[in-house]
């Protein structure tokens, strides 16, 4: 059996040697052939040139640990920023998925130091933070 392996073998090679015939060029002499190398320098050449500077390899950034005393100062931050219990005049209703609904309920009720944050205080704090983040780049937008 591993006589006709081998047979079978041979001719799939053979008949895959055929098929690349038609994509491979040939050269017909050892001129053709200096001269595909001379054509190979130059393409590499113009491709990578020889008085160009070795790339800089990239630093890896790695990650340091937050102490509890950076935690509970960004907390602080957070929630001086977004748990405020702010002042909304003529409410309109929005509308959010369910997903994003619990995970606001959870956050208000978790980080929250007052019972009188809802979500809506939540999300008029989210959106008020980020049209005064965008708001220069938003006129800018706006003018193109």
């Amino acid at each position: 059996m591993s006589i006709k392996n081998n047979e079978a073998k041979e001719s799939e090679m053979q008949f895959s040697d055929e098929r690349l015939k038609d994509f491979i060029p040939t050269s017909k002499s050892h001129e053709d052939d200096e001269s595909l190398a001379k054509i190979a320098e130059q393409v590499a050449g113009e491709r990578f040139p020889k008085d160009m500077p070795p790339r800089k390899e990239e630093t890896v950034t790695v990650a340091h640990r937050v102490s509890s005393k950076q935690r509970k100062l960004s907390l602080e931050e957070y929630r001086a920023t977004f748990l405020q219990v702010p002042r909304i005049v003529n409410r309109r209703p929005v509308f959010v998925s369910e997903e994003v609904r619990q995970k606001l309920d959870l956050i208000v009720l978790r980080l929250s130091e007052t019972r009188r944050m809802s979500v809506t205080g939540l999300l008029e704090n989210i959106c008020r933070h980020h049209i005064a983040m965008y708001e220069d780049d938003i006129e800018q937008w706006r003018k193109l």
